[in-house]
């Protein structure tokens, strides 16, 4: 099993997880992007006995439509080919899956993406679990796992937001960094490590700015990485986004209420002559055009 850190909000979610298995329910797991929730899933069900446990994957979620998730399931717990007919599909999964259970199995299907789920499909796992046989409902556990959206996108289809539970996944507290620095395994100095408390609480990105930073601490000779690795990598992390960011400088530059000339400074790694405050409008003006798809106005 993958060791994880122990934080607070993987607890309170292997918590929630253990209660929607043990009552056959549906429950969705959500968070921002690189905060560990998929993580947290698996493994919370990896410490659950008697569980099968089916990922329903598609890199098009959006396309995802119930027939798609019976056909994994059905292909994953038995050797049967799933019928064609979405009647004889259904028919088939209900027998498959009543037997198991029937039997004293539990199933857990496992939706990734689910932010970006089909409101019929949302629908679709709804009349899933409402399936009976042989006296036995509902017939499968569901867990979903999404971004913050995922909320909207239940509470948009009332039947279904009666029946999902919802658990949030937050960042790191400030005081979990440092451990969460030390469990990863990552070698940097105490006022590296402080100094990451205080800017970024997200454990993916933690992981992607230490790796950097101990590219640049390693170029430098140094053992351990320091706070001007940080730095360095943070120049070099903007410099990069602002010019994939797909918006032309003068468009950052207006957004952010810094000057064009600031925006080519930053574009070029040069933080210093732009200006830390300068710097920080834009990587908060980048980071709304990455989340909504505009420009946060500064």
């Amino acid at each position: 099993m993958q060791t994880i850190y122990e934080s607070g909000a993987v607890r309170a979610a292997r918590s929630a997880i253990a209660r929607c298995v043990d009552r056959q329910g549906w429950l969705a797991v959500m968070g921002p992007v690189g905060v560990g929730k998929t993580t947290a899933v698996e493994d919370a069900l990896q410490r659950i006995d008697g569980i099968e446990t089916i990922w329903s994957l598609r890199l098009d979620v959006e396309g995802t439509r119930i027939g798609h998730v019976l056909e994994r399931m059905i292909e994953d717990l038995s050797d049967e080919t799933p019928r064609r007919s979405r009647v004889a599909r259904e028919s088939q999964w209900r027998r498959i899956v009543g037997n198991r259970v029937a039997a004293g199995g539990r199933i857990v299907l496992v939706v990734e993406e689910a932010q970006a789920l089909h409101r019929e499909t949302l629908r679709a796992l709804k009349r899933l679990r409402e399936m009976e046989f042989a006296g036995h409902r509902p017939l499968v556990t569901i867990i979903m796992i999404g971004q913050l959206e995922l909320r909207e996108r239940i509470r948009g289809v009332r039947e279904v937001s009666l029946r999902v539970r919802r658990h949030s996944i937050e960042a790191l507290t400030h005081s979990e960094v440092p451990a969460y620095i030390r469990t990863a395994g990552w070698s940097a100095s105490d006022a590296a490590v402080n100094h990451l408390a205080g800017v970024c609480h997200i454990p993916q990105e933690l992981d992607m700015i230490l790796e950097d930073a101990q590219d640049a601490a390693r170029l430098a000779g140094a053992r351990q990485i320091r706070v001007e690795d940080l730095e360095q990598t943070r120049r070099q992390d903007l410099a990069a986004r602002i010019r994939t960011s797909g918006m032309k400088q003068a468009e950052i530059a207006r957004a952010a209420g810094v000057s064009a000339a600031t925006v080519s400074q930053l574009a070029s790694a040069r933080y210093e002559s732009a200006g830390a405050a300068a710097a920080m409008r834009v990587e908060e003006t980048l980071e709304g055009f990455e989340r909504g798809g505009k420009a946060k106005v500064g």
